[in-house]
């Protein structure tokens, strides 16, 4: 297996993570937080509006959509339609994770400072499946990738 084979799978695991994430975030996870005096304030102890911030988590399944593609095309090169899906799904995660942020939960004190290995997971993924992304654009115009 080559190296362009390798940074396929690695990009092709990183959306495969994020989608779970997306798909698992309500069941798995106790939800957004914010720093509070005690402790972490989780929102969905907020009965009016805070219990759906964790559902913003959910966009992070719009990924499975990219990874399905990737593992489809897993030793081709990619194609223009492939990073538009994914910045699709960047924009859309992104967004939503600043949604959140205006509602209740703080997204990095959630992730890094409770912690919650899951949404942390998806904040280190979404950067680096970027930076695979674009090394296999890269490799391909090189003429590494099929």
């Amino acid at each position: 297996m080559g190296p362009y084979r390798i940074t396929s799978l690695g990009y092709a695991a990183l959306l495969l993570l994020m989608g779970c994430v997306g798909l698992l975030y309500d069941r798995l996870s106790r939800g957004l937080a914010e720093p509070g005096e005690g402790g972490p304030f989780f929102c969905r102890e907020l009965l009016s509006s805070g219990g759906d911030d964790s559902g913003l988590v959910s966009v992070f399944a719009a990924f499975l959509v990219p990874a399905g593609l990737r593992l489809a095309r897993l030793s081709a090169g990619p194609v223009g339609y492939e990073g538009l899906v994914f910045l699709i799904c960047l924009v859309l995660s992104c967004a939503s994770l600043v949604l959140a942020r205006l509602d209740c939960g703080a997204i990095v004190y959630t992730a890094f400072g409770v912690p919650d290995p899951m949404l942390a997971a998806a904040l280190v993924a979404l950067p680096v499946s970027g930076g695979l992304l674009l090394k296999l654009y890269f490799d391909r115009r090189q003429g590494k990738g099929r």
